[in-house]
């Protein structure tokens, strides 16, 4: 039978057709591929070409490509190359293993720009990848901006991380996530981003899910949570050119003796220390071809991410979940010398520090101070201003919060560098909607402040929350004042989100809505707390309070208090100044002991007719007559005038012991009493030489949760004659040498880590350790016994008793009498 040429043609073209569902490419590492195919485009490179897989990226993309690891988590610096490698390896799964892949990115826009800028231009730059498109530069339903459908069946997205929808439905083998710490921590109320996102991966034979991100704030970091739910944690080790000693790379500080060292003020000394050796290493003469990845927990090692040995070198299979970290040190787009430049840039700005350590470092920043400032912490940082608004002070602002019942305002003057100072405090009470309360908040507004020229400065610029109110009161507002100095403003609690994105254009009530990205502001400030002026000298970013203190009294008649006055005390002049209705009753003196430094002061008011409850407070304001609000006041809370003959509480006189139901004072235990650090002193007189009952009390507390009683009292006669002795938690020391004295200051101090000690007369205790931290707030503290029926009664005097919010120095818990 005769043939044709173009019969074997269409012959060979069917048989072909037929054999193509069978054909299988040659089997290919992520890098072996990345490296042969990969272009990396103009509109998203330092520099356009072909991929070239460097040393420290080499096991990172095995392991993204790799079938036999499901989870890979990337810690990383800026400028490492990881969206270019997350992107390489995608490029990899769609064209070379032809598997549906799904990433995220923080937002809706975050997503759209990825695709337009990296992903589209890459799709064109890879001829295989282009073969698979033949929508490219079209419209086509294949072709849109959350999703690219290839020839070869196979799908890719690019999807914001914020809304839940966007985690529904799909059904991909690879997921991923690009900057995952800058995801929300609960998408909607339904979990956490990867939580929902590898939901999509689990019907995938093999599924993939790779998260990668610079690191945040330590504890609340989502890719260091993700690493550390791994077991395996990766650091790039290189061995020394000079000992040969392996270690991996590490900034280190003045302290260490390795890391990166340089003469101060030039950078270009730089060079690094060996951590074995001591040996000077320059950056030109690392070798990271043989380096190597090793866990930190496990030993287990790997060099390019396809063998995996244990740390006695025996081959093992891939793990299953697996964490690198790397960062700018290894990276040739970067110079050891910039690295210490940028370091000396951060020099007084925490702000500039935690950006260094989070994208040069790749760590986890951890606030010097914690998460929040407490009234110890504010305490230490109050000053002496020379005039109502210091010197450097360039501009006012003010920020209003909108209660149902008040309008609380702070007023901050502003000086070069974003360096603060606390200027005014007002509460001005009343109804939120009530006009006349308005009227008042629009004079607090309209105040000037005088400087120490005796020029008056006003406020430039307030902003307004409108949240917990009718916010069309405070639209309103702004109209009254002008638009751009009186700003309505609602918080966005949204990691990541600006401290204010004012809108272009007014909102349809005519003004302009700011959003407050709550979250940053807060990391913001308490970033720049941790900032400690010197002296008078200029520190750009730094808050000032001021440190006037005043003693205030209040009566209470059952269901309110009412102001009677205060001694207002100016801490430099040593000036009394008596204010309020009942000024003409306040007796007040003070008196500064230069060997210590510590300020002195005493405050008394006579009662008359009907004021059988009064109160007291120590407070700061930060001029005479300013407000104040929580954690600004120390209670007083030991009464001083009683019902019925107004006698002294605690005076039981006569040989016959006896007790009244006056003779117990219950005090709350919020805002006295709460947490740790504390001190507590006290001057006591015993009318008695052997313990009347089981254990006196000088005062414990009540109501509180199992396990978190406070006992400051004397030892039962069945051990010694009267011993003074604290409790805390069920941890109690005693100062037995003091158990025969009648007249002493007693007291406690609890430190931050819990160490507890009891003094008596100048005598301190040894230390133990408590496991005390903290007291539900519906407590009490009882003075003088523990039950009116008499148990455990103190029978004697108590007076000058005083808790301070932080441990004392063992001098000054070193009084006696």
């Amino acid at each position: 039978m005769n043939i044709s040429n173009s019969q074997v043609n269409r012959l060979r073209h069917f048989v072909r057709a037929g054999l193509r569902s069978l054909f299988r490419p040659e089997p290919q590492t992520a890098v072996e591929w990345a490296d042969a195919n990969y272009y990396l485009p103009k509109e998203s490179a330092y520099q356009e070409g072909r991929w070239e897989t460097l040393p420290f990226q080499r096991a990172i993309m095995n392991a993204m490509g790799s079938d036999y690891i499901r989870e890979v988590n990337v810690v990383k610096s800026a400028r490492v190359g990881y969206s270019k490698m997350l992107l390489g390896v995608y490029a990899y799964f769609i064209e070379h293993k032809q598997r549906n892949t799904l990433i995220w990115l923080p937002t809706d826009g975050d997503a759209e720009n990825f695709m337009k800028t990296h992903v589209e231009p890459t799709i064109r730059d890879i001829p295989s990848l282009l073969a698979l498109a033949p929508w490219y530069g079209k419209k086509h339903r294949d072709n849109t901006l959350t999703m690219k459908r290839f020839t070869n069946g196979r799908g890719f997205w690019c999807l914001g991380g914020k809304a839940a929808k966007n985690y529904r439905e799909k059904s991909v083998d690879v997921a991923g996530y690009d900057e995952l710490a800058a995801f929300d921590d609960d998408i909607e109320q339904e979990g956490s981003p990867t939580f929902l996102g590898d939901k999509r991966i689990e019907g995938s034979v093999w599924p993939k899910s790779i998260r990668g991100s610079t690191p945040k704030v330590r504890g609340t970091c989502q890719i260091e949570r993700a690493a550390s739910e791994s077991p395996h944690f990766m650091r790039f080790h290189v061995a020394c050119p000079h000992c040969g000693e392996e270690q991996y790379l590490k900034f280190g500080d003045k302290e260490t003796p390795f890391g990166l060292k340089w003469t101060p003020d030039d950078p270009s000394s730089v060079f690094y220390l060996c951590e074995h050796n001591a040996c000077v290493i320059r950056q030109q003469e690392l070798d990271f071809t043989d380096a190597r990845y090793i866990c930190e927990k496990t030993g287990i090692w790997t060099r390019d991410g396809i063998l995996w040995f244990s740390s006695s070198g025996e081959e093992i299979e891939p793990p299953d979940s697996v964490t690198f970290h790397i960062w700018t040190a290894y990276s040739p787009f970067t110079t050891w010398v910039q690295i210490v430049k940028d370091w000396m840039k951060t020099k007084g700005d925490t702000g500039k520090r935690k950006t260094f350590v989070n994208t040069t470092l790749g760590e986890t920043w951890e606030a010097k101070i914690g998460e929040r400032p407490d009234a110890e912490v504010m305490a230490e940082r109050k000053e002496h201003y020379s005039a109502p608004v210091p010197d450097r002070v360039a501009y006012l602002t003010a920020g209003i919060d909108s209660q149902l019942d008040r309008y609380e305002m702070r007023v901050w003057g502003w000086g070069p560098g974003e360096e603060s100072w606390l200027i005014d405090r007002q509460i001005i009470m009343g109804r939120h909607d009530d006009e006349q309360t308005l009227l008042r908040v629009d004079e607090a507004i309209n105040k000037t402040y005088t400087r120490r020229n005796g020029a008056e400065m006003s406020i430039s610029r307030i902003c307004w929350d409108t949240g917990g109110i009718d916010p069309t009161i405070v639209y309103e507002r702004s109209k009254k004042h002008g638009l751009f100095r009186v700003i309505p403003i609602k918080g966005a609690s949204v990691y990541g989100k600006p401290v204010a994105s004012m809108p272009r254009k007014r909102n349809k009530n005519g003004v302009y809505l700011t959003e407050i990205g709550t979250d940053t502001a807060k990391e913001q400030i308490y970033n720049r707390f941790t900032l400690t002026p010197e002296g008078d000298e200029p520190l750009p970013g730094a808050v000032h309070f001021p440190n006037n203190p005043d003693i205030r009294f209040d009566k209470y008649d059952g269901s309110a208090t009412t102001f009677l006055g205060d001694a207002y005390i100016d801490t430099q002049t040593l000036e009394i100044n008596m204010t309020g209705g009942a000024a003409s009753r306040i007796t007040a003196r003070v008196r500064k002991d230069e060997a210590t430094g510590w300020i002195f002061a005493e405050a008394t008011i006579q009662a008359i007719d009907g004021e059988l409850k009064i109160g007291s407070q120590i407070q700061y304001s930060p001029k005479q007559g300013g407000a104040t609000v929580s954690g600004d006041y120390i209670y007083l809370a030991t009464p001083q005038v009683e019902n019925g003959p107004c006698v002294s509480s605690f005076i039981i006189s006569g040989t016959t012991a006896a007790t009244r139901a006056s003779d117990i004072v219950t005090v709350p235990i919020k805002n006295n009493l709460y947490n740790l650090p504390f001190t507590v002193l006290c001057e006591v007189h015993k009318n008695w030489y052997k313990t009347p009952n089981a254990a006196p009390r000088v005062f414990d507390t009540g109501g509180h949760q199992t396990g978190a009683a406070i006992i400051l009292g004397f030892g039962s006669s069945a051990d010694y004659d009267g011993f003074p002795y604290c409790d805390i938690g069920g941890a109690n020391r005693r100062v037995n040498e003091n158990a025969l004295l009648e007249k002493m200051v007693m007291g406690m101090r609890v430190k931050s880590d819990q160490s507890t000690c009891s003094v008596s007369n100048g005598r301190i205790s040894s230390q133990t350790k408590t496991t005390w931290s903290c007291i539900q707030n519906t407590a009490i503290i009882r003075i003088g016994g523990q039950t009116t029926a008499g148990l455990r009664h103190l029978f004697g005097h108590v007076r000058n008793f005083r808790i301070w919010h932080k441990a004392l120095t063992d001098a000054q818990v070193g009084e006696s009498i």
